[in-house]
């Protein structure tokens, strides 16, 4: 894989004739950055006011005004997509990398940026072969969980820990604070009608902090925000689509159901 710098100014990666992004917007986490296995092929997008802070770390991020969550991701989008490029991949500060799934639960992280990277490109040219606007991974790491006879979904949700974006137009909604994986995948799939779901691979974070952790959404994120978010998308997409259980499972307080 080839990195090239675009007259934007951003980073690239060419690999067989396709070009892509990796965006990743970071808050209060310059330390864990620092060892990010895609520092070197990402670009990294801080606020103006953190920008000295991720210097010390020998990191080179790009400043930005915006406040919110959702707001970063549609200037980041804006930016990537300022140049030609066939998709981009948004991914989280605190990422480790992808398990795969479908075979031993004890295999190594595909945590170095070419193995990591590699599973992205293949995604990448699926989704953009299919039509599908949105890529991402499995929901859940959980063994129980898996399917073998289902290694992709085509009528779901994505994650937004580590999400890939074949269409240029597509934006979150900015009356949002925190969940835009959610709209952005009920808009993609009223758009065209499939994203796609990897299953093989679940994208690997460095867990909970249990409040140690004050950067990226943990400092601003709380369950009033998220109920807030979830009141919008119910409002925007229907009773019918996304239901709300206040019961807390696993981090989250809303359960979706897709009909199209």
């Amino acid at each position: 894989m080839r990195v090239y710098v675009a007259n934007n100014g951003l980073r690239y990666i060419e690999h067989e004739g396709v070009r892509f992004a990796v965006l990743i917007p970071s808050r209060m986490r310059a330390e864990i950055m620092a060892r990010h296995p895609l520092r070197e092929v990402a670009n990294l997008f801080v606020h103006r006011s953190e920008l000295a802070a991720y210097e010390r770390q020998g990191l080179k991020p790009f400043p930005h005004e915006e406040h919110g969550f959702v707001r970063i991701t549609n200037y980041m989008l804006d930016r990537a997509w300022s140049a030609p490029c066939d998709f981009v991949l948004r991914t989280d500060d605190d990422g480790l990398g992808l398990r795969e799934l479908f075979s031993r639960l004890s295999l190594p992280l595909l945590k170095d940026a070419d193995s990591w990277l590699g599973v992205v490109f293949q995604d990448g040219l699926m989704a953009l072969e299919s039509g599908a606007p949105l890529f991402g991974y499995a929901m859940s790491a959980r063994p129980v969980a898996r399917s073998a006879f289902r290694p992709f979904s085509l009528r779901t949700w994505l994650k937004g820990g580590c999400l890939g974006f074949t269409d240029a137009s597509l934006r979150a909604d900015t009356r949002l604070l925190h969940t835009d994986d959610v709209d952005l995948s009920l808009q993609a799939l009223a758009k065209a009608g499939l994203v796609l779901g990897d299953n093989r691979f679940y994208f690997v974070t460095r867990g909970r902090s249990h409040g140690r952790d004050k950067g990226g959404a943990e400092g601003v994120r709380t369950p009033e925000t998220q109920l807030q978010d979830y009141l919008y998308l119910r409002e925007k997409y229907g009773p019918d689509v996304v239901q709300i259980d206040m019961r807390q499972r696993m981090g989250e307080y809303v359960r979706l159901r897709i009909r199209l």
